[in-house]
């Protein structure tokens, strides 16, 4: 049995999930009556459930298809009867004989339609067991179930004929009946409409006279051919034709012919044809090409560059003449293509740039250069709209226009003297004007001066890239441009550094909004072809009035804020304090004082030791700058190495710590390596191998006992000029550690392409370990790192026991903090230094 046609045929009855009907109920109150039986159900067998169109002594409307005896019964061309259920194996275990409603007895006749399919049952229950039925009762029950056959097909020829009804009277064709000779017996409302007159009008008349006389000849044919049963040319494709309305007037139609034969006695034949009126649509279709022809004249006439793009394959459809002479290019050799495929240098760019235009949605304007067809560079605007076409695709539409003269007269001087091209913004000189002008209007108003900073710019475009770098300079000021307040302005000050100006009353707390929505904006990454890129600000604001008198001194004013936030903390803002002058001028003084220390070599060396955790013995010593000022006292070492990278003192003041520690480590009767940090500056010094290979010359010191320190900042900057330094310190014996590991960007590729002979576990996360889970888990994964790499692991900072035993049990090769030792002068550690035997500063790790 095909399952899927005869659940098409119970479909199309259309009378699942239907109202309750007399004709039915009666039908099965009979049948239950000539049976004596207390359930008479008409069931149709669904895809997954047995729907009931009538029932009598059963409550349900529907039930599973899976445990219902109709399910067997549809598969039977006759009656199909169950005396007893319990002795049959197929039912005896069915939920509904051996549970609710404990049927015993079962009989039906299946319900087959007209295309031979049972859709369903005229079925008997009982709850007792019964005799089998005589074949008089077998006979009947066939022909009750034709009947109810016959009530479900008489309903649905019901249906039918309301539906076509209803599609008849409201269809906008005409359709018209006529006898086999022709004559029109019968047509709709529609048809009366379309040809003027009434249908008593037009019954009797031929068919032809509603078409013109040069169609006539046509339609004879058609009807000739559809009489005899021939191929008909109107049946499957309807065929344009002159018709004819009642006044006379002709217009444009199409029609459609076939053959139709009455079901009733009298056996009727004759055609039936569908006239459509299509006067609009042909007044549509010669406007439409007018309008084509119009527009396409205008098109190619037009002294712009003209073309259309498809949004989604950005593939070119239309280029005009004008783009022809532009570009020297063919429209057949642009049309079909794409501009990656076209202009490959370019490409890449116009992508980008429609790529806004499509997720926007708005008019877009750019200018560029552009070498023209002459081979001169021309100065054009491109304006780029989304349109949408007629069948739901989208285009691009863009007008080019050659402004090179206008722009060089008027734009060059005149935008790019007061406008930072990369960005659009204001530069230097285009905010001071503005802010000239508002401090020189008719009211002083109070204004707010913001420096804002971009964090580590240089870090990401030496990472990324220029380009990327300039995208992300871009994307930076529309951020800043989008949370401007109200009559500020904006300006892009040097390479990393922006300016706003806001004016107007309670400037100074719209600027604090403002500086806290940018900080809270820069939150969220920039995504620049494909990367996802994170960067931060910081924020100095000065006040008019209160922070300086002129344009100059609040800018002045606000950078020492500046500097203030980013001491405090990145990602912070922070208004001038009149108490700022005093710390720039100490940071002055402290310049001049660390100078004249350096030329009295006040500057002197402590070290500090490094431990082995498997021995307890000293493996090396770092060497720390420190500097006792005569008034001071004690200065911070990150206070004065800070002052030496700022003032460019730092590469003089490297070489003279290392000096120092190779002079007092050559000294020593243990060989024990002495460590020395580099500064960025010095590593990016071009002298750094010589003064390096000069003092181990100086002191005879061994190159294997000397250990350079740097951080991962020094790689990022310019990464192969890097490892080419670090490999030629390598060459000269010198030992390579990594320090501050883990806090960087990139620190595991950096171990793949440089062999380093340490690395040193940043203090932050040890003193964290053992109250933090995450920086203990960062330590257990840089040790384990080193163990795989066979490379000693020191950790910094180590200050309590419980941090030591920690260590020793995570298996970390070397310790390093004041819980080991202080940095100290030399003479401090004389017994350890001078004494050949080595002896152990912390416990064995056996002892633990």
């Amino acid at each position: 049995m095909d399952e899927q046609a005869r659940l098409q045929e119970l479909y199309n009855l259309a009378i699942l999930d239907t109202r309750p009907e007399r004709l039915f109920d009666g039908l099965v109150e009979i049948t239950a009556g000539t049976f004596n039986v207390p359930t008479v159900l008409i069931s149709l067998v669904d895809k997954e459930r047995q729907w009931f169109k009538a029932s009598t002594g059963f409550d349900a409307r529907e039930s599973a298809r899976e445990n219902s005896f109709c399910n067997y019964a549809i598969g039977q061309n006759e009656i199909f009867e169950v005396p007893d259920a319990t002795l049959d194996p197929r039912f005896r275990e069915n939920p509904i004989v051996v549970g609710d409603p404990k049927i015993r007895y079962y009989a039906a006749a299946p319900l087959v339609v007209g295309g031979g399919f049972a859709v369903g049952t005229l079925c008997l229950i009982d709850y007792q067991p019964r005799e089998p039925l005589g074949q008089k009762e077998r006979d009947m029950l066939l022909r009750l179930g034709q009947q109810v056959v016959e009530l479900l097909e008489a309903r649905q020829l019901r249906e039918i004929g309301r539906i076509s009804k209803l599609v008849n009277d409201t269809l906008n064709d005409a359709i018209i009946l006529s006898d086999a000779a022709g004559n029109i017996t019968y047509c709709n409302p529609a048809a009366e409409h379309i040809f003027g007159c009434s249908s008593a009008h037009l019954s009797g008349q031929p068919l032809r006279s509603l078409l013109s006389e040069v169609d006539h000849p046509m339609i004879d044919i058609e009807q000739t051919n559809v009489a005899a049963g021939k191929e008909r040319a109107l049946a499957d494709q309807p065929v344009e034709v002159c018709a004819r309305r009642r006044c006379g007037e002709e217009f444009p139609a199409e029609l459609s012919m076939a053959r139709w034969n009455s079901a009733d006695v009298d056996q009727k034949k004759g055609f039936v044809a569908v006239v459509r009126d299509i006067s609009r649509r042909k007044r549509l279709e010669i406007e439409r090409q007018r309008s084509e022809t119009f527009l396409n004249a205008v098109v190619e006439n037009l002294p712009s560059m003209l073309f259309v793009k498809n949004a989604e394959t950005r593939v070119y459809e239309m280029f005009n003449r004008a783009a022809e002479e532009m570009t020297g290019r063919r429209r057949e050799e642009v049309i079909g293509y794409t501009d990656r495929q076209i202009f490959p240098d370019r490409g890449k760019a116009y992508r980008r740039r429609e790529d806004r235009v499509v997720k926007t949605g708005k008019i877009s304007v750019f200018e560029n250069d552009f070498e023209g067809a002459d081979g001169k560079m021309h100065r054009i605007r491109t304006k780029r709209v989304l349109v949408d076409g007629v069948d739901r695709s989208s285009f691009i539409l863009g007008i080019t226009d050659d402004i090179t003269v206008r722009h060089l007269a008027k734009q060059k001087i005149a935008h790019l003297a007061l406008h930072d091209s990369l960005t659009g913004l204001r530069n230097r000189a285009g905010i001071a004007r503005d802010f000239e002008e508002l401090w020189n209007g008719p009211v002083k108003e109070p204004t707010a001066v913001l420096v804002i900073d971009l964090d580590r710019f240089k870090v990401v475009n030496d990472l990324y890239g220029h380009p990327i770098g300039d995208e992300l300079l871009s994307q930076i000021a529309g951020r800043i441009v989008e949370l401007l307040p109200s009559r500020a302005a904006a300006g892009r000050m040097g390479a990393d550094e922006f300016l706003v100006i806001i004016p107007g009353r309670n400037s100074n707390h719209r600027a604090a909004r403002f500086a806290r929505a940018l900080i809270e904006a820069f939150s969220d990454p920039f995504s620049i072809e494909g990367e996802k890129i994170h960067i931060g600000v910081s924020i100095g604001l000065s006040m008019s009035n209160r922070d300086g008198d002129d344009f100059e001194s609040l800018c002045q004013s606000a950078d020492r804020a500046l500097s203030r936030a980013k001491a405090t903390g990145r990602g912070k803002f922070c208004f001038f304090d009149p108490l700022m002058d005093a710390a720039v001028t100490d940071r002055r003084e402290l310049e001049k004082d660390l100078r004249a220390a350096m030329a009295a070599d006040q500057i002197k060396i402590h070290f500090q030791p490094l431990a082995s955790l498997a021995t307890g013995q000293i493996e090396s010593f770092e060497a720390l700058a420190r500097w006792n000022h005569p008034e001071r006292g004690a200065v911070k070492p990150e206070t004065f190495i800070a002052v030496a990278e700022e003032s460019g003192l730092i590469v003089e003041l490297g070489a003279r710590i290392l000096d120092m520690a190779i002079s007092e480590a050559a000294r020593w009767d243990r060989p024990l390596r002495v460590a020395v940090n580099l500064s960025p500056a010095q590593f990016q010094n071009d002298n750094l191998l010589s003064v390096v290979s000069d003092v181990l010359e100086k002191y005879a010191f061994d190159p294997t006992r000397l250990e350079l320190e740097i951080t991962e900042n020094f790689l990022i900057r310019d990464t192969r000029k890097a490892m080419e330094t670090l490999n030629q310190l390598q060459k000269l014996g010198v030992k390579i550690a990594m320090d501050d590991f883990g806090t960087g960007y990139s620190s595991l590729s950096y171990l793949q392409m440089f062999a380093f002979d340490k690395v040193k576990i940043d203090r932050s996360f040890i003193q964290d370990m053992t109250d933090n889970p995450q920086s203990l888990t960062i330590v257990q994964a840089i040790i384990g790192l080193g163990k795989g790499l066979n490379l000693p692991v020191v950790a910094e900072g180590v200050e309590t026991e419980e941090q030591l035993a920690a260590l020793r049990h995570e298996g970390c090769s070397m310790v390093q903090g004041f819980g080991i030792g202080r940095p100290e002068p030399i003479e401090c550690f004389y017994g350890l230094v001078m004494n050949p035997v080595p002896a152990a500063l912390i416990r064995r790790q056996t002892a633990a």
